[in-house]
């Protein structure tokens, strides 16, 4: 059975979207996750940070499930610029430059700074 439509179908949220963002964002200061699992992870933080309520969660009285799951993120943002820094797996720094502004972080000012300003 697992979570399968349980967090999130077509970026609509479901109501454990949250504390999955929360775990994702614990799971992601692990060193060791091989690069088909952290890529996967950071995927799925997008989605749910740029997602929005599902219908049935906005009847239910949770309109902004998104808006939850990025207060959730933020603690992994340090993790987000390591992860721009580190480059280390293949279009992962990507997925987490879009997290940032999603955030409403302003990650293209460190690109820049840090002559990558053609990255974008």
């Amino acid at each position: 059975m697992g979570l399968t439509n349980d967090i999130e179908t077509q970026s609509m949220l479901f109501e454990a979207a949250v504390p999955v963002t929360s775990v994702i964002v614990a799971a992601l200061g692990q060193r060791d996750l091989s690069w088909p699992a952290r890529w996967r992870l950071i995927y799925l933080l997008l989605i749910l940070v740029s997602g929005e309520s599902a219908q049935s969660e906005v009847d239910g009285g949770r309109p902004d499930l998104e808006v939850e799951c990025q207060d959730a993120a933020r603690p992994g943002i340090p993790l987000l610029y390591q992860e721009l820094e580190r480059e280390s797996v293949s279009g992962c720094s990507d997925l987490a430059l879009e997290i940032l502004e999603s955030l409403g972080e302003d990650p293209g000012q460190l690109i820049v700074a840090r002559g990558g300003g053609g990255r974008r």
